[in-house]
């Protein structure tokens, strides 16, 4: 199984869902990590740390988005948001998002998500 972390999309958003440090343990569990570009430069961690852990670096958003099992991310979703309606419509059938999910505030999104049977846990809400 693969683990993809994307690029957060939300505007200002300097978090990233996975750092390198936690890539060796996912991969001791037999995960596979693929972090698109970029993705944890705002927080201090450039993709070359990714690397050294272990993780692959991948050459687009599509390709994070095809080839992951299961994404997690740090921002929250928004109805109105772009970016938000862009990362669902890349979501398949049978993937997991793992993440702030803004549930309440994005219920279009939610239900979207659910029409394509993608498996979503919203942190906030556990």
């Amino acid at each position: 199984m693969i683990v993809g972390v994307p690029l957060e999309s939300l505007q200002g958003e300097q978090r990233v869902a996975l750092i390198p440090g936690v890539v060796p343990v996912l991969r001791k569990t037999g995960l596979e990590v693929l972090i698109e570009k970029g993705a944890g430069a705002a927080a201090g961690y450039p993709d070359s740390q990714y690397e050294e852990q272990g993780a692959k670096v991948s050459s687009s958003r599509e390709e994070l988005f095809s080839s992951a099992d299961i994404i997690v991310q740090a921002h929250g979703l928004e109805d109105n948001s772009h970016a938000a309606k862009v990362m669902v419509e890349l979501l398949r059938p049978q993937q997991i998002v793992l993440g702030l999910l803004n549930a309440y505030a994005a219920p279009q999104s939610v239900r979207t998500m659910a029409q394509r049977k993608v498996t979503s846990f919203a942190l906030e809400l556990l």
